[in-house]
């Protein structure tokens, strides 16, 4: 195991060895020459007398090219969003995509934090994150009086509450507390904080923008006394070590470069807790053990690139920087920034501007030919309007002609504004401008040229987001899963969720949503826009299966984010969310209830067309039947008018014979035989008229139950 002495040894020699911290050092020179270039602040070559303009070409691209690229960060949660694993993980994969956004812009101040990354990519070559779990525990002391019991008990009752003080008053009718409390709130995040480029250590010939293969990294900065000791470094030890005596030119140069005044010393404070103290943080790999086998070890140091104790040693698994850079170059960690391309152009335009200045200067104040002793030399060391110049003969003032520049001049800075939007993608009109192209070219072709300097910008997001956003957010995530144990209430997608990292499985594809120029983005609006046309002409054909709600909403959602919105759900219901399943569902039941509804009515009509084709068709029958109904009447009419007849003239000759038997009776010429006769015929006759008188009625009744056409 190494001692403290080999373990400051081999820490110093890191520090020592490494790129970035020392002002001799060309990184570092490079990074105060770009502050000072973007200032536009005096470059040395000023001759007294002589206009002394500085061009500021270097800030203006910077400041161009900002608004560009943060808008692209900020604008939405979908800068980096992670790939579903399985066939069921994309609501998951979103939901730790936004959640991981959120804890960047919102846990941490986002913007800021971003801002500075960016703009020290662009300025001075890298920009370089830091990002580790903060355990913070925030203690607060609350005092409490006048406490009855139950009030009391309430109080202590919360988990977060500890008693430091009580007293009991029993002199009244019921006792009461007063009491000194000490309140423990749970503040840890997951810090993300940006590093300033000239506080960073990484060792020499690092040949990736990636730092998680770097041998050895730190950070070397300033804290307080009060600040150690707070975060649990040992408090003898800290007020044991000096203070820092002054701070180095590469710390202070940003603030003596904008005339701000620099503190000299580090102990201006009578306060020994608030002296500074400056500390190296490094991440590194050393051989702890003496295994053979170099170990992460991140080890803080007092004393920054000079150590003089060690102050804290813990296992690291993973580097806790990220780098990124606005122009990569292969194989290297520091890229190109847009000074390192704009300061030819910077020197070229200032160097004109002032010719151009001093020649404007000499037009109006021109230089004059005297003759010895024949002028008041006097009153030509004092240029006023309408002045007097005394001489001694008319010939004797002559002014000195200064010719004016050349046209070639003015086209020479038109053609340095050229170079700069070539090198840099960027105008004063915005991240293109078609003013050089003119009509040499078609319409595609402007849109071309056009499309190629925004590309420039387009390129740099990429990079940033490639190389800077997207490890940081898996920086994030991994930080969430190892120390997020509790679970946290999030709103996603317009309910509140519980949000569980240690659960979260492994995730190794990610996808980047931003680094295109905004004229390619105007075409994806116009390409979406479109596809949402197809849709609705496809959703108008019946028993069509192409197009769904959630494709429906999917080209919404991209389009509202194409167009600069943070999507489509503030205005359109998402249907995969619970409340666009919800209305889904019911409005299922309510198309089914009306499909119901419609079925219903159209089997009603249904039945009533069937009812009145079979109306009509019994009463065409009933017709018919009634005609043939009427012909039996009529035939029966006949018929029991006939048997009637024949009835009768029965009957006649019934009667006659009857009035013959009884006249023979009444003659008493009678016998046993004729009285035989005569009450056989009385009988017969009787039954004859009772069966005649039968048919009569039944025929009269079967004539009046047939039915008739109404």
């Amino acid at each position: 195991m190494l001692d403290e002495s080999q373990i400051l040894n081999i820490v110093g020699q890191e520090l020592s060895y490494s790129s970035g911290g020392n002002e001799n050092d060309f990184i570092e020179g490079n990074r105060q020459a770009a502050l000072a270039m973007y200032l536009g602040g005096p470059d040395g070559k000023e001759v007294e007398g002589r206009s002394t303009i500085v061009s500021t070409d270097v800030a203006d691209a910077i400041e161009w090219i900002m608004p560009e690229i943060m808008k692209a960060f900020t604008q939405n949660n979908e800068v980096v969003t992670f790939d579903p694993a399985g066939e069921n993980d994309a609501d998951q994969a979103d939901l730790e995509s936004r959640y991981v956004y959120d804890i960047l812009m919102k846990d941490n101040n986002g913007f800021l934090i971003l801002h500075e990354f960016i703009k020290n990519a662009l300025m001075q070559k890298n920009g370089f994150i830091r990002v580790h779990y903060d355990d913070n525990v925030k203690e607060t002391t609350e005092s409490y009086t006048g406490l009855t019991e139950p009030e009391y008990q309430m109080v202590i009752a919360d988990k977060e509450v500890e008693v430091a003080e009580i007293s009991v008053d029993e002199t009244g009718e019921i006792p009461t507390f007063d009491i000194k409390v000490t309140r423990s709130k749970n503040k840890s995040i997951v810090k993300v904080t940006s590093v300033p480029p000239e506080e960073f250590r990484v060792n020499k010939m690092h040949n990736s923008l990636d730092l998680s293969t770097a041998r050895f990294t730190g950070q070397v900065l300033i804290k307080t006394r009060s600040e150690l000791v707070e975060e649990g470094h040992d408090k003898d030890l800290i007020y044991s070590i000096p203070a820092s005596e002054v701070y180095e030119n590469d710390r202070e140069y940003r603030f003596y470069m904008q005339g701000e005044a620099v503190q000299p010393f580090a102990d201006v404070s009578n306060d020994p807790a608030t002296e500074t103290i400056e500390i190296a943080e490094c991440v590194m790999l050393i051989d702890i053990n003496e295994d053979g086998i170099a170990e992460m070890m991140k080890i803080t140091v007092a004393g920054g690139d000079n150590p003089t104790h060690v102050l804290d040693m813990e296992e690291m698994d993973e580097i806790p920087f990220i780098s990124t850079t606005a122009i990569l170059m292969s194989h290297k960690l520091f890229g190109l920034s847009l000074y390192d391309r704009l300061k030819q152009i910077q020197e070229l335009k200032t160097t004109l501007w002032r010719n151009i200045l001093d020649n404007t200067y000499l037009q109006n104040n021109q230089r004059t030919i005297v003759l010895e002793n024949q002028v008041n030399l006097d009153d030509l060391l004092i240029s006023r309007p309408g002045g007097i110049i005394r001489a001694k003969t008319a010939n004797a003032v002559t002014p000195y002609v200064t010719p004016p520049l050349s046209p070639d001049v003015y086209k020479m800075m038109d053609y340095a504004d050229q170079v700069r939007e070539g090198r840099a993608g960027v105008s004063p009109n915005g991240p293109v401008t078609d003013t050089m192209i003119g009509d040499r070219v078609g319409s595609e072709g402007v849109a071309q040229m056009m499309a190629q300097k925004e590309e420039l910008v387009g390129l740099m997001v990429r990079v940033i987001a490639e190389t800077g956003i997207k490890p940081l957010c898996y920086m994030i995530r991994d930080q969430v899963i190892k120390h997020q144990d509790v679970a946290r209430e999030y709103m996603f997608r317009g309910k509140w969720v519980q949000v569980s990292p240690t659960r979260w499985r492994d995730r190794v594809h990610s996808t980047v949503r931003v680094g295109t120029g905004s004229g390619n983005r105007k075409e994806q609006v116009m390409a979406v826009g479109q596809l949402i046309m197809f849709q609705q002409q496809l959703i108008q054909k019946p028993g069509q299966a192409l197009v769904m709600p959630e494709q429906q909403f999917n080209a919404m959602n991209d389009y509202a984010k194409f167009s600069g919105l943070p999507g489509a759900g503030k205005y359109i219901l998402d249907p995969k969310s619970p409340e666009g399943k919800k209305a889904a569902k019911e409005s299922t039941q309510q198309q089914q209830e009306i499909k119901k509804a419609n079925d219903a009515k159209e089997q009603a009509v249904m039945e009533l067309q069937k009812g009145l084709a079979a109306a009509e068709q019994t009463k065409a029958a009933a017709a018919m039947l009634s005609v043939k109904l009427k012909e039996q009447i009529e035939r029966l009419k006949t018929q029991i008018s006939g048997e009637k007849v024949v009835n009768d003239a029965e009957m006649a000759m019934l009667k006659q014979q009857l009035a013959e038997a009884e006249a023979v009776l009444k003659a008493g010429d009678q016998d046993e035989e004729m009285v035989f006769r005569y009450w056989d015929r009385k009988e017969y006759y009787e039954l004859e008229r009772d069966k005649l008188e039968s048919q009569e009625k039944q025929a009269e009744e079967n004539a009046k139950d047939q039915p008739t056409n109404g």
